[in-house]
């Protein structure tokens, strides 16, 4: 991570056929991050590809072309083989991201504020693509309303998972106390502790024992961990719900 004050210079008010001025000036922040999981994921697509286009046109198959702009890049004229320079002088940025801010100093902070909003940016998406809002299909109003309601939920659960992490990390500066997950998506996040284990046996049922990086990172978010201990009572046979919490759920089989 690299970052650097720079001052920019740019006309602003171009006038078509004159040549710029460049007599204002503007103090920029310039971040530049670098991600190795973003670098091995663009190799690895880059190699699947090639290899793929290599398969093919050693069987004459007939090639998109798209297909033939790989063989024109990166193999040798004349032959199927691989050019391992053209390869690596395409990955050379590969896993490098730059943010340019006019007014946010902090790297971290930087980054932080371009995840957040591209938060909103996936958001969107997932209303017009995973739930099909750019054309509501929905029979009813209360059917948009559930749909709606659920996106509002998932974002609102996302942003209290991040809030639980940056005070976590407020009140522990000591960096091999802190969670670093700049680079990490929610998704990424929550897959961390998606592995959790259960044993089930005539007499209950338990959780297996919660340590280390999981145990730190429930601690958290403020959610309790499960216990190793056994338990005769199955929480999916737990009828305790109160009249408020089942009308919610029928609202929701209602809606989704």
């Amino acid at each position: 991570m690299v970052s650097d004050e720079v001052k920019w210079q740019y006309d602003a008010f171009p006038v078509q056929g004159k040549k710029a001025s460049y007599k204002d000036a503007a103090r920029l922040f310039v971040h530049i991050y670098y991600d190795d999981d973003l670098k091995k994921q663009a190799c690895a697509i880059l190699t699947d590809n090639l290899c793929s286009v290599k398969e093919r046109h050693n069987h004459r198959e007939q090639l998109t072309p798209v297909e033939m702009q790989f063989v024109r890049d990166f193999m040798d004229d004349g032959t199927a083989t691989i050019n391992m320079t053209r390869q690596h002088e395409r990955l050379k940025s590969a896993g490098i991201r730059v943010l340019i801010s006019d007014s946010v100093k902090c790297p971290l902070q930087a980054h932080q504020a371009y995840d957040d909003r591209n938060m909103v940016e996936y958001a969107f998406n997932t209303l017009k693509s995973r739930l099909k809002c750019n054309r509501i299909r929905c029979h009813n109003k209360k059917s948009l309303r559930g749909k709606i309601f659920v996106q509002v939920l998932a974002c609102s659960l996302a942003i209290m998972v991040r809030n639980h992490i940056a005070a976590y990390n407020a009140s522990h500066p000591a960096p091999n106390q802190r969670f670093n997950l700049i680079y990490d998506s929610d998704h990424k996040v929550l897959a961390k502790l998606n592995n959790l284990m259960v044993t089930r046996f005539k007499d209950g049922w338990y959780f297996a024992e919660v340590v280390g990086y999981k145990k730190e990172l429930f601690k958290a978010l403020g959610v309790s961990m499960p216990t190793a201990a056994a338990d005769n009572e199955d929480p999916a046979e737990d009828s305790s719900e109160d009249e408020d919490d089942k009308g919610l759920t029928s609202l929701l089989r209602e809606t989704l």
